[in-house]
């Protein structure tokens, strides 16, 4: 009774926060121009930057930017030929912005740049080192709980459960044990070499944007733990429209999950939640002590561990409060795990009994971040994590 009314509330308070976001809108429209034949450009794309409100113009060169809620964005316009051009713009609440663009003609087009794992930008044909990406929508597909899931089948990458007792797990990249791989959290070290023995299945996928691979050495740029590759996991940050997703599955053996998070940006200031709870009962169909080892039936060992996964996390962001293209994260997060696994006899009654193992792991964290953008892309990062 109680958890219905607090899903009803929560969810209470998310559509009428739409509603009223709705209401406060605001609005951009302009036309677009040559700067020299002062012409009417048609097919311009106009967008504002780290959103997707935008679009083209039109054959006239106007273009119309609606239902943009309040607060300080980047205008760029981008054509074919053309330089590329920004503006800042304010929008408030139930206002409407005129804004003409003059777009100058580009005499060459330079190589284009992109941001790889050298931390700073780089023509194509100069990168040394490749990034790959685990999308959002690629982990969705995968149905992955956690990382570990997620990074299954990856080109390059091996995980391995190799413990039936305690879940024993191991990540390979490029071939190389789990120690020389670094697993970050947006680009912050979370654990040591054992990440890839303990920490896997710990950090779940509610709340995740991407998760950047870097194969092979970027020790110079990470550390030692670094020799084999990086694993980056990307966390969300606030979305302008406001956004609750509650999802749950439940399977044999006890396989049931549960997640629940969302985001909310008003102006300047952004929230972001999630919480996730994985459980799974142990399973115990194969047997047998000469090959196959699985024509025998159960033999009262556990072939995949009993687990209990929480997770919990919130973050409050603070948008240009320091200067333009600058942010302020104050995060904390929980993780919480159990898991359990071997002689099925002794696995509740006596969980150090030899034959079976129990691992339980709590950790907590906040902090705090900043982060602030300048020209060419540099910037400067400062967290502070307490655990």
């Amino acid at each position: 009774m109680i958890k219905n009314l607090i899903i009803n509330a929560v969810l209470l308070f998310f559509l009428t926060g739409n509603l009223f976001a709705l209401q406060q809108m605001g609005r951009i429209v302009g036309c677009v121009y040559d700067k020299d034949s002062n012409e009417h450009l048609p097919g311009v794309n106009i967008f504002l930057k780290g959103t997707d409100f935008g679009g083209a113009s039109s054959s006239q060169g106007e273009y119309d930017i609606k239902n943009v809620p309040p607060g300080r964005y980047t205008l760029t316009a981008s054509m074919i030929g053309y330089r590329l051009e920004k503006k800042v713009v304010v929008v408030k609440a139930r206002e409407t912005i005129h804004l003409d663009i003059f777009l100058e003609i580009a005499p060459f087009m330079g190589d284009e740049l992109v941001v790889t794992a050298t931390r700073t930008p780089k023509v194509i044909k100069d990168v040394p080192i490749r990034t790959e990406i685990i999308s959002l929508e690629r982990i969705n597909q995968k149905q992955a709980v956690n990382i570990y899931e997620a990074l299954e089948s990856e080109p390059g990458i091996r995980v391995e459960n190799q413990c039936m007792n305690c879940n024993f797990t191991s990540l390979r990249v490029e071939g190389l044990p789990s120690g020389y791989t670094q697993v970050l959290m947006d680009g912050e070290p979370i654990y040591t070499g054992l990440a890839g023995v303990f920490g896997l299945q710990q950090i779940q996928t509610g709340n995740i944007e991407r998760i950047e691979i870097v194969k092979g050495s970027g020790s110079a740029l990470y550390g030692s733990d670094a020799v084999g590759g990086v694993v980056n996991v990307i966390m969300r940050e606030p979305e302008l429209l406001p956004r609750l997703n509650i999802s749950s599955s439940v399977g044999q053996f006890g396989t049931n999950h549960f997640t629940a998070n969302g985001s909310k940006r008003r102006g300047n200031i952004g929230l972001v939640f999630s919480f996730q709870k994985d459980l799974g009962d142990y399973i115990d169909q194969t047997g047998g002590e000469a090959p196959t080892f699985d024509d025998t039936g159960a033999d009262g060992m556990t072939d995949r561990v009993e687990t209990d996964n929480f997770g919990a996390a919130g973050n409050i962001f603070f948008y240009d409060v320091l200067g333009s293209n600058s942010k302020i994260n104050i995060f904390g997060r929980a993780m919480n795990e159990m898991r359990r696994g071997g002689f099925i006899e002794k696995l509740h009654t006596d969980p150090f009994y030899p034959d079976c193992e129990q691992i339980g792991t709590e950790r907590y964290e906040t902090g705090i971040g900043f982060e602030k953008e300048f020209l060419m892309g540099n910037k400067i990062v400062f967290n502070y994590i307490k655990i």
